[in-house]
């Protein structure tokens, strides 16, 4: 996946039999850049840091920061002489995430049957309810 986030213009493409839509727009072409990427990172997740900023915190806490790239402008304004670079700047994130942990059953510990334990391994309890005489 290739996440990134900015404006884009939907349109129909197609015959009077059919029409498909499609979105035009420097945003969606970026999204393709990181899908592609993916590869070449080894990672099933990239996201740029436009649409890193638009995430919870608590979710952008749990995102690794990959790597800084100059999107370098196609501007042939440019002067030849000019050694600077000139573009912008895009950070890019991944959010690891262990996929098979989702579908995985959770252990129950040996201990008591409040244990559980984790995919680090460590046993972790959940508070016990005790009832009184007559209460359910």
């Amino acid at each position: 996946f290739g996440l990134h986030a900015g404006k884009a213009v939907q349109g129909a493409i197609g015959s009077q039999r059919k029409i498909d839509a499609t979105y035009v727009s420097e945003a969606v072409e970026r999204a393709e850049f990181l899908e592609s990427s993916t590869k070449k990172y080894g990672l099933k997740l990239l996201m740029s840091g436009s649409f890193h900023r638009l995430l919870h915190p608590n979710t952008r806490r749990r995102c690794r920061k990959i790597d800084r790239l100059l999107l370098l402008d196609d501007d042939e304004d440019n002067d030849e002489d000019d050694d600077e670079l000139h573009g912008e700047l895009m950070e890019l994130f991944t959010f690891d995430m262990d996929v098979a942990a989702i579908h995985r059953p959770q252990i129950k510990a040996r201990g008591t049957e409040n244990e559980t334990i984790s995919d680090s391994g460590s046993i972790s309890a959940e508070p016990s309810r005790k009832t009184r005489k007559g209460e359910r």
